[in-house]
């Protein structure tokens, strides 16, 4: 039997990768869930399937990172999502402001563990209060017995059951063929049908919901005489009486009932969907050489019509021609019966005779050729406006597919904020600016790294230890806006800090070689050193900053995004 020991540093090294993979591919994904099922339980239509769903991924992907406070926290918070999804409790508002502390401490962590040293495997600890409060939660919902129902389900007799699944379908399935017709007066006469015979098996057989689904459809078929889609009426009918013939007929099996704000997604890479987009854009350059060469065509059958209206007058000719032949081939074959006719000139007449013949045969194919060319052009020409329209709009989908709202991304920090002034005693507000500014969900996931680095570094560089002793208000402001200029999508962080001395990064920036005391940098170049790998002010390291990092990262992630990066300041009052 063979054993095998994997390397510590190779074993570190996987979870590391697997850590990178889950913050940055599939948390942010999780998260966004979370909150969009958080919102619809605001407005009071919960979909606790979708939370659970997010909170198991999550829980799973947390715990392959070797991030086990969140995989236990969100184990809690799928177990209690699937409680509840089986018996929906009457009040909500108990438990709204518990879902909301659970996703924003699940936001939080995330967004600090994005802050730990590169290569750590260090775990953040979930608050222990808000974890007590969830084991609470769900301890009282496990304990609850789920209620009896208050009323039994009528019992359905045979002939009713026969009616319903037999008759009526009979009626269903005809009705679904009829309406398919084109003709109008055809589509109400089935329309009135469906709706005489409904009403005769809800009023004969005592079907409430019966009468009740085709009521809507009575009113309409009233006015018969408006412009009115009647198949798709008569359509939508039909399923409707199904779904309530079913609903209706297995009681044990109620329907769900499914929130009109949930959508069904689908999760594709980023990198797909780059893919995707890109094709599109492949797509729509080709679609302009194809108008180049349709126009190419339309040229050159316009060439075509104006060679054959010049050949029409050498057409008569020929016509002409031909018909002298033909009349002297008369004459000569009247004389011919009293005179006999020479053999070589009656050669020399019957080869011109067919070489004109021939020639116009070739003119009639090439005006028929010239016809079918004409033919296809337009087709074609058709064919190019129809896939214009469909390539623009399947371009604009795939964008709007791509584009978020700012505030998903930003409001992440929130939680982070508040544990970072819980833990170092200072009081900072965020406030989020432009927050419905719809960016590509691919850049803004790809921000997230650089704007939290910008969040930190603002928060523990930037904000005052002791406001109030320096004039300022005790809660300092760390403003987050995105906005759009030009086509150009702009985000911009500014607190109102201590600000940057630019004489100290002038001269750590001489001591560190990078630049010489003697040459004159301008303002925006001195503050460009800040960029630099290894280079920070801080005279101590700790877990948030000091080690120079942070900004180098910045400038790396942006470059790679193919933005841009400005910093400005004023000492004293901020960023």
């Amino acid at each position: 039997m063979s054993s095998f020991n994997l390397d510590p540093l190779a074993l570190e090294a996987i979870v590391l990768e697997t850590r990178a993979c889950f913050l940055e591919e599939d948390a942010p994904t999780y998260l966004a869930s979370l909150y969009q099922s958080l919102e619809q339980l605001n407005q009071g239509a919960p979909d606790f399937t979708a939370m659970m769903h997010a909170a198991h991924s999550l829980k799973g992907g947390a715990g392959i990172a070797q991030l086990m406070h969140l995989s236990k926290f969100a184990h809690k918070l799928e177990d209690l999502t699937e409680i509840l999804r089986d018996r929906p409790p009457s009040d909500l508002a108990t438990i709204t402001p518990i879902f909301s502390g659970c996703v924003d401490q699940i936001a939080g962590v995330l967004a600090q563990v994005q802050t730990l040293p590169i290569g750590s495997l260090a775990d953040i600890s979930v608050d222990i209060d808000l974890e007590r409060t969830l084991s609470d939660l769900l301890s009282q919902f496990q304990q609850e017995k789920p209620s009896l129902r208050e009323e039994t389900p009528k019992k359905i007799s045979a002939l009713t059951q026969s009616a319903l699944t037999k008759d009526l379908e009979e009626c269903l399935i005809l009705a679904q063929k009829e309406l398919k017709s084109k003709a109008i007066a055809q589509q109400l006469k089935t329309l009135n049908r469906l709706v005489e015979e409904c009403t005769l098996f809800g009023e004969a057989l005592d079907i409430p919901w019966l009468l009740k689904a085709i009521a809507p459809v009575q009113e309409l078929l009233k006015n018969s005489d408006q412009t009115t889609h009647w198949k798709s009426i008569g359509i939508e009918l039909i399923d409707t009486l199904r779904s309530e013939r079913q609903a209706y007929l297995n009681p044990s099996k109620p329907k769900q009932q499914v929130s009109s704000q949930s959508v069904s997604h689908l999760r594709i890479p980023t990198a797909q969907m780059d893919k995707i987009a890109s094709t599109v854009g492949e797509l729509l350059v080709r679609h302009e050489r194809l108008i180049l060469n349709q126009q190419q065509l339309y040229q050159t059958n316009q060439n075509l019509r104006q060679l054959i209206r010049g050949l029409a007058p050498v057409q008569d000719q020929v016509q002409v021609l031909y018909d002298r032949l033909a009349t002297s081939s008369g004459v000569n074959s009247s004389f011919n019966s009293s005179q006999e006719f020479d053999a070589l000139e009656l050669d020399q007449f019957t080869s011109e005779h067919l070489t004109l013949q021939n020639f116009q045969e070739i003119f009639l194919r090439i005006k028929e050729a010239r016809a079918d060319i004409d033919l296809s052009q337009r087709e074609l020409s058709e064919e190019v406006i129809q896939l214009r329209q469909e390539l623009d709009s399947l371009y604009k989908n795939v964008t709007s597919s791509r584009l978020v709202p700012f505030k998903r991304m930003a409001q992440r920090f929130l939680p982070q904020l508040d544990r970072l002034c819980q833990q170092y005693h200072k009081s900072v507000n965020l406030v989020i600016e432009g927050g419905e500014v719809l960016i590509d969900q691919v850049i803004l996931e790809q921000l997230q790294t650089p704007l939290n680095h910008l969040l930190v570094n603002a928060f523990d560089h930037g904000i005052e230890g002791d406001r109030l002793a320096i004039g300022k208000p005790e809660t300092a402001q760390i403003i987050l806006q995105a906005r759009v200029i030009d086509n150009q999508v702009e985000i911009i962080l500014k607190d109102d800090g201590s600000g940057i001395d630019v004489n100290k990064v002038h001269k750590k920036a001489i001591a560190r070689k990078l630049c010489n005391s003697n040459t004159q940098l301008r303002r925006e170049e001195i503050l460009n050193f800040i960029f630099q790998s290894g280079f920070t002010t801080a005279s101590t390291v700790t877990n948030l900053s000091g080690r120079g990092m942070g900004l180098d990262i910045v400038r790396s992630q942006i470059n790679s995004l193919r933005g841009t990066i400005r910093i400005d300041t004023t000492l004293g009052t901020g960023v």
